[in-house]
């Protein structure tokens, strides 16, 4: 049994993580993370319960009747290069929940109050390299498949490509706002002692989801009205992304 638990990524995806994976600190934080999941249950209460929401949120909109919960109203296409956007019940709820699932990982373990002075004396070049690393577990391991469940289930109900690109901006869209927070986090992952995690924490990370979901939004009303307007943001949004990695690192 104890072998299985230590095997919960037996589907290994050995082959993406050398593609996404840079230096010698990224695969450090990256492993950390991963073998701390596979290892400790406590840290899979934390996160699980989580990444249920927007399973949940989408299939709620999937199997209602109405179509206005998975796209929005009052948005009917006026030429073939329109795409429609999807309801921000469903994507307000996937950047929500990759705020949580990163912030979650800044709590210590209970007995592991020592971890900010072994960070301390350790080899640690860039802390955003180190932060980049649990960051790309997190979209790698548990964001992505959770991304790709909720695709699935829109799709089950509106079989069309604009819900692929919805998707797809939605992701590249969160990335760089990850990006943007882990240059100015200046907390080591699993530092914070659970009692200074309080609500306040938690509401403060729900407001800047939600901040972050208008601006998605008003983008998308904006730029979904023509697909070469989509395909160019989406581009700009990636060339920024690896800019910003290089600047920061």
């Amino acid at each position: 049994m104890n072998e299985k638990k230590r095997k919960f990524f037996s589907f290994n995806l050995s082959f993406v993580e050398k593609l996404v994976l840079g230096n010698s600190t990224e695969r450090a934080s990256f492993y950390l993370t991963k073998n701390l999941f596979n290892a400790n249950s406590i840290l899979k209460l934390r996160l699980m319960p989580v990444l249920l929401l927007p399973l949940v949120a989408t299939a709620i909109a999937v199997f209602s009747d109405a179509e206005d919960m998975l796209i929005i109203s009052g948005l009917n296409k006026l030429s073939n290069l329109e795409v429609y956007v999807l309801n921000p019940s469903i994507t307000i709820t996937l950047i929500m929940v990759a705020r949580l699932v990163y912030s979650n990982t800044k709590i210590a373990f209970e007995g592991d109050e020592n971890v900010q002075s072994l960070y301390s004396v350790l080899p640690v070049g860039s802390k955003f390299n180190f932060l980049k690393g649990v960051n790309k577990f997190i979209n790698l391991y548990l964001i992505l498949p959770v991304s790709l469940i909720s695709l699935g289930l829109v799709l089950y109900r509106i079989q069309s490509v604009d819900i692929f690109i919805n998707y797809i901006y939605l992701f590249a869209f969160i990335s760089l706002a990850n990006t943007l927070f882990m240059r100015y986090d200046k907390i080591f992952p699993f530092t914070v002692q659970s009692t200074k995690f309080n609500n306040s924490t938690k509401y403060f990370q729900l407001l800047w989801a939600i901040l972050l979901g208008l601006a998605l939004i008003a983008s998308q009303i904006f730029l979904f009205k023509n697909i070469i307007f989509i395909i160019t943001a989406i581009f700009v949004i990636l060339a920024v992304k690896v800019l910003l990695n290089k600047i920061y690192s």
